[in-house]
Protein backbone atom coordinates (compact mmCIF):
# COMPACT_ATOMS: atom_id res chain seq x y z
CA UNK A 1 0.00 0.00 0.00
CA UNK A 2 1.73 3.41 -0.92
CA UNK A 3 0.74 6.29 1.22
CA UNK A 4 1.35 9.78 -0.61
CA UNK A 5 1.92 13.20 1.47
CA UNK A 6 1.35 16.21 -0.21
CA UNK A 7 1.81 19.44 1.85
CA UNK A 8 2.58 22.54 0.50
CA UNK A 9 3.78 25.58 2.70
CA UNK A 10 4.27 29.27 1.69
CA UNK A 11 6.82 31.14 4.03
CA UNK A 12 7.48 34.89 4.55
CA UNK A 13 10.17 35.74 6.48
CA UNK A 14 10.06 39.75 7.89
CA UNK A 15 26.30 20.21 19.68
CA UNK A 16 25.36 17.14 20.33
CA UNK A 17 26.63 15.71 22.80
CA UNK A 18 27.11 12.69 24.13
CA UNK A 19 27.25 10.74 27.38
CA UNK A 20 29.35 8.66 29.22
CA UNK A 21 26.47 6.60 29.94
CA UNK A 22 24.63 5.50 26.91
CA UNK A 23 22.64 3.24 28.42
CA UNK A 24 21.46 1.87 31.34
CA UNK A 25 22.39 -2.10 31.73
CA UNK A 26 22.00 -4.02 34.02
CA UNK A 27 25.08 -6.62 34.70
CA UNK A 28 23.34 -10.33 35.78
CA UNK A 29 25.03 -11.81 38.30
CA UNK A 30 26.75 -14.22 35.38
CA UNK A 31 27.10 -13.17 31.64
CA UNK A 32 25.16 -16.13 29.16
CA UNK A 33 27.72 -18.33 27.55
CA UNK A 34 27.20 -21.00 24.98
CA UNK A 35 27.49 -24.24 25.09
CA UNK A 36 31.07 -26.07 24.61
CA UNK A 37 31.65 -26.40 21.05
CA UNK A 38 29.29 -24.12 19.71
CA UNK A 39 29.21 -23.40 16.45
CA UNK A 40 27.57 -20.55 14.68
CA UNK A 41 25.19 -21.33 12.62
CA UNK A 42 25.34 -19.42 8.79
CA UNK A 43 21.58 -20.55 7.34
CA UNK A 44 20.32 -18.75 4.24
CA UNK A 45 17.45 -17.78 6.40
CA UNK A 46 17.00 -15.15 9.27
CA UNK A 47 15.54 -15.85 12.71
CA UNK A 48 13.31 -13.74 12.88
CA UNK A 49 12.10 -11.49 15.87
CA UNK A 50 8.25 -10.01 15.75
CA UNK A 51 8.08 -6.42 16.98
CA UNK A 52 5.56 -4.32 18.46
CA UNK A 53 6.77 -0.39 18.82
CA UNK A 54 5.21 2.13 21.38
CA UNK A 55 5.12 5.18 20.35
CA UNK A 56 4.84 8.18 23.62
CA UNK A 57 3.18 11.03 21.96
CA UNK A 58 2.63 14.14 23.82
CA UNK A 59 0.57 16.88 22.76
CA UNK A 60 2.74 19.90 21.58
CA UNK A 61 5.74 17.54 20.95
CA UNK A 62 6.55 16.17 17.48
CA UNK A 63 7.00 12.92 17.46
CA UNK A 64 9.24 10.42 16.55
CA UNK A 65 7.68 9.23 13.22
CA UNK A 66 7.33 5.57 11.83
CA UNK A 67 10.06 6.68 9.52
CA UNK A 68 12.75 7.33 12.46
CA UNK A 69 11.19 3.77 13.76
CA UNK A 70 11.67 1.93 10.43
CA UNK A 71 14.87 3.69 9.93
CA UNK A 72 16.49 2.25 13.13
CA UNK A 73 15.10 -1.24 12.60
CA UNK A 74 16.38 -1.02 9.17
CA UNK A 75 19.67 -0.40 10.36
CA UNK A 76 20.01 -2.79 13.32
CA UNK A 77 18.76 -5.46 10.26
CA UNK A 78 22.03 -4.61 8.14
CA UNK A 79 24.08 -5.79 10.98
CA UNK A 80 22.48 -8.32 12.48
CA UNK A 81 22.12 -10.06 9.06
CA UNK A 82 25.60 -9.43 7.62
CA UNK A 83 24.82 -6.62 5.48
CA UNK A 84 27.47 -4.32 6.91
CA UNK A 85 30.05 -3.59 7.88
CA UNK A 86 32.73 -4.31 4.71
CA UNK A 87 35.11 -6.55 7.10
CA UNK A 88 37.84 -3.80 5.53
CA UNK A 89 36.35 -1.09 7.05
CA UNK A 90 37.76 -2.64 10.35
CA UNK A 91 40.54 -2.51 12.65
CA UNK A 92 42.81 -5.04 10.88
CA UNK A 93 43.14 -6.95 14.25
CA UNK A 94 39.64 -7.62 14.19
CA UNK A 95 39.16 -8.05 10.53
CA UNK A 96 39.25 -11.50 10.49
CA UNK A 97 36.68 -11.83 13.50
CA UNK A 98 33.88 -10.18 12.05
CA UNK A 99 30.76 -12.18 12.47
CA UNK A 100 27.03 -11.39 12.77
CA UNK A 101 23.88 -13.56 14.41
CA UNK A 102 21.54 -13.73 11.01
CA UNK A 103 18.87 -12.19 13.24
CA UNK A 104 15.76 -10.09 11.71
CA UNK A 105 13.25 -8.02 13.44
CA UNK A 106 10.26 -7.61 11.56
CA UNK A 107 7.19 -5.69 12.86
CA UNK A 108 3.94 -7.68 13.47
CA UNK A 109 0.88 -7.07 11.93
CA UNK A 110 -1.31 -8.72 14.17
CA UNK A 111 -2.17 -8.34 17.96
CA UNK A 112 -2.80 -10.87 20.00
CA UNK A 113 -6.65 -11.04 19.41
CA UNK A 114 -5.77 -11.05 15.52
CA UNK A 115 -6.75 -7.00 15.12
CA UNK A 116 -4.62 -5.72 12.70
CA UNK A 117 -2.31 -2.87 12.45
CA UNK A 118 1.43 -2.09 11.59
CA UNK A 119 3.39 -2.85 14.07
CA UNK A 120 3.62 0.81 15.80
CA UNK A 121 1.31 1.91 18.77
CA UNK A 122 1.42 5.37 19.29
CA UNK A 123 0.47 6.33 23.06
CA UNK A 124 -1.39 10.07 23.08
CA UNK A 125 -0.77 11.76 25.69
CA UNK A 126 -1.66 15.11 27.09
CA UNK A 127 1.48 16.40 28.90
CA UNK A 128 5.21 15.23 30.40
CA UNK A 129 3.67 14.35 33.38
CA UNK A 130 1.22 11.44 31.76
CA UNK A 131 4.31 9.44 30.94
CA UNK A 132 4.39 6.04 32.61
CA UNK A 133 6.34 5.51 35.58
CA UNK A 134 6.25 1.98 34.62
CA UNK A 135 6.55 0.97 31.03
CA UNK A 136 5.71 -2.65 31.24
CA UNK A 137 2.12 -2.05 31.62
CA UNK A 138 2.02 -1.17 28.48
CA UNK A 139 3.66 -4.04 27.30
CA UNK A 140 1.86 -6.31 24.98
CA UNK A 141 2.45 -10.18 25.15
CA UNK A 142 6.08 -10.29 25.65
CA UNK A 143 6.45 -13.97 25.06
CA UNK A 144 4.95 -13.26 21.51
CA UNK A 145 6.79 -9.86 20.32
CA UNK A 146 9.87 -7.81 21.22
CA UNK A 147 8.24 -4.91 22.70
CA UNK A 148 10.03 -1.58 22.05
CA UNK A 149 8.94 1.66 24.12
CA UNK A 150 10.06 4.74 22.75
CA UNK A 151 9.94 7.81 25.03
CA UNK A 152 11.79 10.41 27.20
CA UNK A 153 14.68 8.85 28.70
CA UNK A 154 18.19 10.31 29.77
CA UNK A 155 19.63 6.76 28.05
CA UNK A 156 18.47 3.78 26.61
CA UNK A 157 18.26 0.26 27.92
CA UNK A 158 17.47 -2.94 27.34
CA UNK A 159 16.02 -6.64 29.47
CA UNK A 160 18.56 -9.24 30.11
CA UNK A 161 17.61 -12.85 28.88
CA UNK A 162 18.32 -14.71 32.50
CA UNK A 163 17.43 -17.87 33.66
CA UNK A 164 15.08 -16.21 35.87
CA UNK A 165 13.27 -14.52 33.39
CA UNK A 166 10.19 -16.05 32.64
CA UNK A 167 8.45 -15.91 29.08
CA UNK A 168 5.86 -12.99 29.27
CA UNK A 169 7.29 -11.01 31.60
CA UNK A 170 5.80 -7.45 31.00
CA UNK A 171 9.52 -6.19 31.72
CA UNK A 172 11.31 -7.73 29.19
CA UNK A 173 11.57 -5.08 26.59
CA UNK A 174 14.02 -2.55 24.90
CA UNK A 175 13.75 0.96 26.30
CA UNK A 176 14.90 3.57 23.18
CA UNK A 177 15.04 7.15 23.82
CA UNK A 178 13.39 10.12 21.66
CA UNK A 179 16.50 11.46 21.34
CA UNK A 180 18.54 8.00 20.00
CA UNK A 181 15.53 7.12 18.16
CA UNK A 182 15.95 10.20 16.01
CA UNK A 183 19.26 10.89 15.81
CA UNK A 184 21.41 7.91 17.34
CA UNK A 185 19.23 4.85 15.48
CA UNK A 186 22.74 2.84 15.72
CA UNK A 187 21.71 2.89 19.90
CA UNK A 188 19.41 -0.02 18.64
CA UNK A 189 22.10 -2.31 17.32
CA UNK A 190 23.71 -2.10 21.19
CA UNK A 191 20.39 -2.61 23.20
CA UNK A 192 19.10 -5.47 20.85
CA UNK A 193 23.10 -6.98 21.82
CA UNK A 194 22.09 -6.42 25.77
CA UNK A 195 18.56 -8.37 24.95
CA UNK A 196 20.10 -11.32 23.14
CA UNK A 197 22.64 -11.76 26.15
CA UNK A 198 25.76 -9.95 25.36
CA UNK A 199 27.05 -7.34 28.08
CA UNK A 200 29.38 -4.08 27.74
CA UNK A 201 33.27 -5.45 26.24
CA UNK A 202 34.16 -3.15 29.39
CA UNK A 203 32.52 -5.67 31.96
CA UNK A 204 29.68 -5.14 33.74
CA UNK A 205 29.22 -1.43 34.60
CA UNK A 206 28.03 1.30 32.59
CA UNK A 207 30.51 3.67 32.70
CA UNK A 208 33.30 3.15 30.16
CA UNK A 209 37.24 4.68 29.90
CA UNK A 210 37.86 3.95 33.96
CA UNK A 211 38.48 0.42 34.82
CA UNK A 212 39.64 -2.03 32.68
CA UNK A 213 36.53 -5.28 32.29
CA UNK A 214 35.86 -8.14 30.47
CA UNK A 215 32.35 -9.31 28.70
CA UNK A 216 33.96 -13.14 29.16
CA UNK A 217 33.86 -13.85 25.27
CA UNK A 218 37.36 -15.11 24.03
CA UNK A 219 37.80 -12.75 21.01
CA UNK A 220 37.02 -9.37 22.85
CA UNK A 221 39.91 -8.54 24.64
CA UNK A 222 39.75 -6.99 28.33
CA UNK A 223 39.11 -3.06 27.32
CA UNK A 224 38.40 -0.03 29.67
CA UNK A 225 36.28 0.75 26.80
CA UNK A 226 36.04 4.09 25.05
CA UNK A 227 35.21 7.51 26.39
CA UNK A 228 31.37 8.33 24.81
CA UNK A 229 31.98 10.04 21.50
CA UNK A 230 35.41 8.73 20.82
CA UNK A 231 37.03 6.43 18.12
CA UNK A 232 40.58 5.65 19.24
CA UNK A 233 41.49 2.85 16.48
CA UNK A 234 44.86 2.61 18.64
CA UNK A 235 43.39 2.29 22.34
CA UNK A 236 45.52 -0.53 24.33
CA UNK A 237 45.06 0.45 28.06
CA UNK A 238 44.58 -3.39 29.45
CA UNK A 239 47.16 -5.38 27.75
CA UNK A 240 50.62 -4.63 26.52
CA UNK A 241 50.87 -4.75 23.29
CA UNK A 242 47.04 -5.78 22.55
CA UNK A 243 44.58 -3.35 20.71
CA UNK A 244 41.31 -3.23 22.36
CA UNK A 245 37.67 -3.54 19.80
CA UNK A 246 36.68 -0.14 19.57
CA UNK A 247 34.66 -0.91 16.79
CA UNK A 248 32.17 -3.26 18.35
CA UNK A 249 28.57 -2.68 18.82
CA UNK A 250 29.27 -3.06 22.52
CA UNK A 251 31.44 -0.52 23.17
CA UNK A 252 30.55 3.47 24.08
CA UNK A 253 32.58 4.80 20.71
CA UNK A 254 31.08 6.63 17.99
CA UNK A 255 32.58 4.74 15.09
CA UNK A 256 30.60 0.87 16.31
CA UNK A 257 30.52 -1.36 13.80
CA UNK A 258 30.54 -4.81 14.43
CA UNK A 259 29.94 -8.10 16.37
CA UNK A 260 32.64 -10.85 16.68
CA UNK A 261 32.28 -14.78 16.22
CA UNK A 262 32.04 -15.15 19.95
CA UNK A 263 28.97 -12.97 20.82
CA UNK A 264 27.39 -14.15 17.69
CA UNK A 265 27.69 -17.49 19.08
CA UNK A 266 25.88 -16.39 22.24
CA UNK A 267 23.57 -14.44 20.66
CA UNK A 268 22.21 -17.58 18.65
CA UNK A 269 22.83 -19.52 21.42
CA UNK A 270 20.71 -17.60 23.63
CA UNK A 271 17.37 -18.09 21.02
CA UNK A 272 18.39 -21.59 20.41
CA UNK A 273 18.08 -22.14 24.50
CA UNK A 274 14.93 -23.64 25.00
CA UNK A 275 14.94 -22.86 28.93
CA UNK A 276 15.23 -19.14 28.22
CA UNK A 277 12.67 -16.68 27.14
CA UNK A 278 14.18 -15.85 23.55
CA UNK A 279 13.27 -19.34 22.08
CA UNK A 280 9.55 -19.18 21.72
CA UNK A 281 9.53 -15.97 20.47
CA UNK A 282 11.28 -17.02 17.06
CA UNK A 283 8.99 -20.49 16.66
CA UNK A 284 7.60 -20.46 13.45
CA UNK A 285 3.87 -20.39 15.28
CA UNK A 286 4.99 -17.73 16.59
CA UNK A 287 5.68 -16.07 13.50
CA UNK A 288 2.59 -16.72 11.92
CA UNK A 289 0.65 -15.50 14.74
CA UNK A 290 2.04 -12.06 14.81
CA UNK A 291 1.08 -12.04 11.18
CA UNK A 292 5.27 -11.37 10.18
CA UNK A 293 4.76 -12.33 6.98
CA UNK A 294 1.19 -10.16 5.96
CA UNK A 295 0.60 -6.95 4.96
CA UNK A 296 -1.47 -5.10 6.75
CA UNK A 297 -5.03 -4.48 5.41
CA UNK A 298 -6.98 -2.39 7.73
CA UNK A 299 -8.24 0.76 7.69
CA UNK A 300 -5.22 3.48 8.31
CA UNK A 301 -5.00 6.96 9.09
CA UNK A 302 -2.65 9.43 8.71
CA UNK A 303 -1.89 13.12 11.01
CA UNK A 304 0.65 15.67 9.74
CA UNK A 305 2.51 18.14 11.82
CA UNK A 306 4.83 20.85 11.12
CA UNK A 307 7.19 23.63 13.34
CA UNK A 308 8.75 26.64 12.15
CA UNK A 309 12.50 27.80 13.08
CA UNK A 310 12.25 31.38 11.33
CA UNK A 311 15.58 33.10 10.03
CA UNK A 312 15.95 36.55 8.65
CA UNK A 313 16.97 35.04 5.21
CA UNK A 314 15.77 31.87 5.24
CA UNK A 315 12.83 29.89 7.54
CA UNK A 316 13.31 26.11 8.54
CA UNK A 317 10.41 23.92 8.37
CA UNK A 318 10.17 20.56 10.02
CA UNK A 319 7.84 18.28 8.98
CA UNK A 320 5.94 15.13 10.58
CA UNK A 321 3.72 12.47 9.21
CA UNK A 322 2.39 10.01 11.76
CA UNK A 323 0.34 7.23 10.30
CA UNK A 324 -1.77 4.44 11.90
CA UNK A 325 -2.23 0.94 11.17
CA UNK A 326 -0.90 1.15 7.70
CA UNK A 327 2.94 0.86 6.20
CA UNK A 328 3.49 3.51 4.13
CA UNK A 329 6.36 1.87 1.53
CA UNK A 330 6.58 4.81 -0.04
CA UNK A 331 5.97 8.71 1.60
CA UNK A 332 6.30 11.63 -0.27
CA UNK A 333 5.98 15.78 0.27
CA UNK A 334 5.65 18.03 -1.81
CA UNK A 335 6.73 21.74 -0.72
CA UNK A 336 6.24 24.02 -3.67
CA UNK A 337 8.83 26.77 -3.54
CA UNK A 338 11.46 25.36 -1.28
CA UNK A 339 15.27 24.68 -2.17
CA UNK A 340 14.49 20.98 -2.49
CA UNK A 341 10.84 20.89 -3.84
CA UNK A 342 10.20 16.73 -3.11
CA UNK A 343 10.85 15.30 -0.12
CA UNK A 344 10.49 11.03 0.15
CA UNK A 345 11.06 10.58 4.17
CA UNK A 346 7.37 11.30 6.67
CA UNK A 347 10.22 13.59 9.21
CA UNK A 348 11.91 16.33 6.35
CA UNK A 349 13.78 19.50 7.45
CA UNK A 350 12.58 21.71 4.45
CA UNK A 351 14.26 24.92 3.86
CA UNK A 352 12.53 28.11 2.37
CA UNK A 353 14.64 31.51 1.16
CA UNK A 354 12.98 34.89 1.72
CA UNK A 355 13.71 38.00 -0.38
Amino acid sequence: MKLKLLFALVILCSNLSFSQVRCNFEAPEALYSPPPNFQVNRSNEPTIVPVIVHVYRVANFFPVTPGNIIEAIDLTNQYFMGELPNPVDVQPDFESLVNYPNVQLKLATKLPDSTCFNGIIYHNLLSLNDLPTDYSTYSISTENYLNIHVSWGDFSYATFPSPGLIAGNPNDFIFFTNYEARLRPLTLVHELGHWLGLGHTFGGTNTSAVVCGDDLIDDTPPTKGSAGGTCNLELSECTPGVIENVHNHMDYSNCSMMFTTGQAAVMQSVIADTTLARHQIVSEENLLRTGVFDIPQCEGSLTTFNDLFPNCDSSRVRLFGTYSNIVADSVSWYCPGATQELWLTDHPQVYYTTE
